[in-house]
C-alpha cells in the first residue's frame, strides 16, 4: 500500500495535502546520526530513526503508527523497507539528511553495582593523602557515581559524549579534554598536571555523592566551553561545577609502572625490571556482532619482567 500512496496520492498532489500532512512550508531537513563510517554504518537503523524525526514534525501523531507495520509477521526488515517507503511518501516536504559521526556507540560496565560503589567509596582514602590526592578525588567523584548509577537509570548520553575531545589544529599540538582527563593528572614522573589546585580543593566532597545529581531536576549538570586564542583553541568541560583540563595528546601519561628489581637465580645476579599496567588494548567482537566483526575494545592489562641491558 505504501508504494501506492507515495506514488499515487501523496506526490501527486502534495500542495494540496501539506496542511494535513505539515504545518511548515517548503521543505524541512531532518537530521539523524549514528557512530561509524560509510562502510560500517547500518543505513536501515538510520531509516528507522528517520521514521521518529517524521513523527516529531507531522502534524498527525498517529501517521508514522499508521504507515509502519506492527503485525505478528512484522521482522525488522519489515519495519526498515517501511521506513524507507515512508520517507519517500513525504519527501515533497521533507529532505533527509544521514550524518556519520566518529564516536563510541556503546559503553560496557564490567562487574556489578555493588563493585562500583566500593571504588567510589575508596577513593575516600585519597583526602588523607593530602592536596593533589583531594582534587583528583573531587574530579574523580562525580565520574563514579555516574558509572554506579548507570546500573539503576537510562544511560546518560550527554556523559558519555562528553568522555573526550580531540581539537586537531591546523598547525600546532593536538589536544585532549573531557572527564578522561581525570584520568591523567600526574604525569609519568609524577608532576601534576591538572591546573590549579584551588578550584578543585573548593569544591565540598559532601555535594559530589554521584546521585544528588537527581536531586535537583533540570539542572545542567556538564557544560562544554570552546575558547580561542591566537596561538590555539581548547575546550573547558565541567561536570557537577568540577572543571576538567586539557592535555596535549603527547602528554598523555602512560598506563603502566615499572619497579627495579634484583633477581637471584640461584647465585647468579639480574638487574631486572618489572612492569604491570595498562601497556595494550583488546581487540574483540560483540556476542551479536559475528566472529570477524572485531567492533568491541577493551583493556588488556598486563604483566612482564626482563633482564636490563
Amino acid at each position: 500500500m505504501a508504494p501506492l500512496i507515495a506514488r499515487g496520492s501523496v506526490n501527486a498532489h502534495a500542495e494540496e495535502l501539506r496542511q494535513y500532512f505539515v504545518a511548515h512550508e517548503e521543505k524541512k531537513t531532518l537530521v539523524v546520526e549514528d557512530v561509524g563510517t560509510r562502510y560500517s554504518v547500518d543505513f536501515g537503523r538510520l531509516a528507522r530513526l528517520m521514521t521518529d524525526k517524521i513523527h516529531e514534525n507531522v502534524v498527525d501523531g498517529t501517521l508514522v503508527e499508521w504507515i509502519l507495520p506492527d503485525f505478528t509477521t512484522t521482522t525488522l526488515k519489515d519495519t526498515t523497507i517501511c521506513s524507507i517507503l515512508m520517507m519517500s511518501t513525504l519527501k515533497q516536504f521533507f529532505t533527509y539528511r544521514m550524518c556519520i559521526t566518529c564516536g563510541i556507540p556503546s559503553i560496557t560496565l564490567e562487574g556489578t553495582r555493588d563493585d562500583w560503589e566500593r571504588v567510589l567509596k575508596r577513593i575516600d582514602r585519597l583526602y588523607d593523602l593530602g592536596d593533589e590526592p583531594s582534587a583528583w578525588a573531587n574530579m574523580l567523584r562525580p565520574i563514579l557515581g555516574r558509572f554506579v548509577s548507570a546500573f539503576d537509570t537510562e544511560p546518560d548520553v550527554e556523559f558519555w559524549k562528553h568522555v573526550v575531545y580531540r581539537d586537531q589544529p591546523m598547525c600546532g599540538r593536538d589536544d585532549m579534554s573531557g572527564w578522561l582527563t581525570a584520568f591523567c593528572v600526574w604525569s609519568h614522573e609524577g608532576t601534576w598536571k591538572a591546573g590549579p589546585l584551588e578550584p578543585l580543593l573548593a569544591i565540598s566532597k559532601g555535594v559530589q555523592s554521584g546521585d544528588d545529581r537527581k536531586a535537583e531536576e533540570g539542572r545542567a549538570t556538564g557544560s562544554v566551553l570552546s575558547l580561542r586564542s591566537p596561538q590555539r583553541r581548547w575546550v573547558e568541560y565541567t561536570l557537577d561545577g568540577v572543571p576538567y583540563f586539557t592535555i596535549a595528546i603527547g602528554s598523555i601519561p602512560a598506563g603502566y609502572c615499572e619497579v627495579d628489581v634484583t633477581l637471584d637465580d640461584n647465585g647468579k645476579v639480574f638487574d631486572c625490571m618489572m612492569v604491570a599496567g595498562h601497556v595494550a588494548s583488546a581487540w574483540s567482537s560483540s556476542p551479536n556482532a559475528g566472529p570477524d566483526a572485531f567492533d568491541t575494545i577493551s583493556p588488556a592489562p598486563q604483566r612482564f619482567m626482563f633482564v636490563k641491558a
